[in-house]
């Protein structure tokens, strides 16, 4: 008796999968447009798959590591990692757009546009030391700090 109810659980549980996998599969109908060839329906093209555009500069990945701490990412919202920092004169920065969108990121009096997925490359220099710069992302002010020491 044990053995036919565990057969029949097994047997239903077969019959279960073969249904829901038939479900599955696309039941594109077939149109029959002469009477002696049966032509599939076209097969609906999947929507395009949005992708992050890649960087005009193939040294992307080299020029993380060069930089390394001295980068500032922009996110979606303006929003700045880090946005507390504190450089060197003369030091070399990249301004790392991580956004879908392009920005425009104002440091101190100069405008930078930042293509989305893209990244360029600003020395910072004052001639008056410490010097604090306030960081702006399209509309947003003050994304960022950068105190700028001897």
């Amino acid at each position: 008796m044990v053995w036919v109810a565990l057969g029949l659980v097994v047997l239903a549980g077969l019959v279960w999968w073969l249904v829901s996998s038939n479900k599955s599969q696309d039941p594109t109908p077939v149109t029959n447009t002469d009477s002696t060839v049966n032509t599939p329906a076209p097969t609906p093209t999947p929507p395009p798959v949005a992708t992050a555009p890649k960087s005009n500069n193939a040294n992307y990945n080299a020029d993380l590591i060069k930089y390394g701490t001295n980068r500032i990412q922009f996110q979606e919202n303006c929003q700045s990692v880090p946005n507390n920092m504190v450089f060197k004169n003369g030091t070399a920065v990249m301004l790392d757009n991580r956004a879908s969108i392009q920005h425009v990121v104002k440091i101190d009096s100069k405008s930078y546009t930042i293509g989305a997925y893209n990244y360029t490359t600003i020395t910072l220099s004052n001639s008056k030391l410490p010097h604090t710069i306030l960081v702006d992302c399209d509309k947003s002010q003050n994304v960022a700090t950068i105190l700028l020491e001897k």
